[in-house]
């Protein structure tokens, strides 16, 4: 117990002598040393070493990180075992996340194992990512061996995709893998990537594309719906939309909720939408005057659709394939004029992604 107690103290001292000197040397930010001792029954191991874990700052390399390692182990009969490591982290790219990495070790009895990785994502909501992983050891009196691997995984709205594979001496292994779920409903089927024990239904007339902000890669299917895979009972849950992919024929009127369900519920949520062609008008009088700014435009139904902006122009929204549209100003909704328009001739089917610009005179009433 005597021989033990000195050399957990020779440790302890040893450990401690050297990190004092890094720290006089003025790396002590850089480097960090430690030392220790595990006892057993007739047995005693002593460890002494060091770690380098540092990473670029204030320049253009500020995300690569790097760090060295070393340490030593000496048994109670002598025997000392260095182990080297070192690693080096790369990122690539600033809107599509991927990183490059590359580690190596080495022991004292010449093994050496390397390994490379390349990990990343793709995609607006980042919905695919993947990566690949080559390893491989040699020395020591070990046979020279070289595995690969990847993986790739896809989030949609219907649905999540997997695949892997992996190849090595003596073997070769893939698998492929679809997650998803299926939700039955007043308004019909509805596919979703995954299930909870209380989720929601989104009811979006016309609103293909628009996006769930709760619930990345969840879009609004071509019926008007969507599954919001979780939420959380009893407790307040918003369901906002994002309208980026929605077409421009349509508008949300509402475009986030709460909702606090129980446990095990399925809500119902209703956003409600005007849908119809649209188009940005710029009217001019019969005089070339331009529209008095903030003055109101209704349809043949008397119908707010617009009101007059800057430079005379205004978008329009569930217009007719022809028609009239009525310029009013004033609390009395004086007419002001009358514009006749008649729509461009669109593809069946075809997703408006802009507004169309459409010059037209504003007839005296």
């Amino acid at each position: 117990m005597i021989r033990n107690a000195l050399v957990i103290d020779q440790v302890e001292r040893t450990g401690f002598a050297l990190a004092t000197f890094m720290r006089y040397a003025g790396i002590s930010n850089m480097f960090t040393a430690y030392g220790g001792a595990s006892l057993s029954q007739g047995y005693t191991a002593l460890m002494l070493g060091g770690a380098f874990n540092t990473s670029f700052g204030a320049n253009r390399y500020k995300n690569l990180s790097y760090s060295f390692q070393v340490s030593r182990q000496r048994a109670a009969d002598g025997k000392a075992t260095t182990l080297y490591y070192a690693s080096l982290s790369i990122p690539l790219g600033k809107t599509q996340p991927a990183s490059v990495s590359a580690s190596m070790s080495r022991d004292g009895k010449g093994r050496l194992g390397m390994q490379s990785t390349l990990s990343g994502t793709l995609g607006v909501d980042n919905d695919l990512s993947y990566g690949a992983t080559v390893n491989h050891a040699s020395g020591g009196g070990q046979d020279r061996q070289t595995a690969a691997s990847g993986n790739v995984y896809y989030r949609t709205s219907v649905g999540d995709l997997s695949g892997s594979v992996g190849v090595g001496s003596g073997y070769t292994q893939g698998s492929v893998g679809m997650r998803g779920g299926v939700v039955a409903h007043p308004g019909g089927i509805t596919l979703a990537p995954s299930l909870s024990e209380t989720f929601g239904v989104v009811e979006v007339p016309d609103a293909e594309g628009a996006r769930l902000v709760n619930a990345p890669g969840v879009k609004v299917n071509g019926s008007g719906y969507a599954v919001v895979p979780y939420l959380t009972p009893y407790s307040t849950n918003a369901v906002d939309l994002d309208p980026k992919g929605l077409s421009t024929d349509v508008e949300l009127q509402t475009t986030s909720q709460q909702v606090a369900p129980r446990a095990g519920a399925i809500v119902l949520l209703k956003y409600e939408t005007k849908s119809g062609p649209s188009a940005l008008f710029q009217a001019r009088r019969a005089d070339g005057t331009a529209l008095p700014f903030g003055a109101t435009v209704v349809d043949e139904k008397q119908e707010l659709i617009g009101m007059v902006g800057q430079a005379s122009k205004f978008i329009a929204r569930g217009l007719q394939d022809k028609g009239q549209l009525t310029v009013t100003l004033g609390e009395d909704a004086a007419v002001l004029c009358r514009i006749d328009y008649e729509m461009p001739v669109r593809e069946k089917g075809r997703k408006a992604d802009g507004y169309k610009l459409m010059d037209v005179n504003c007839d005296p009433a």
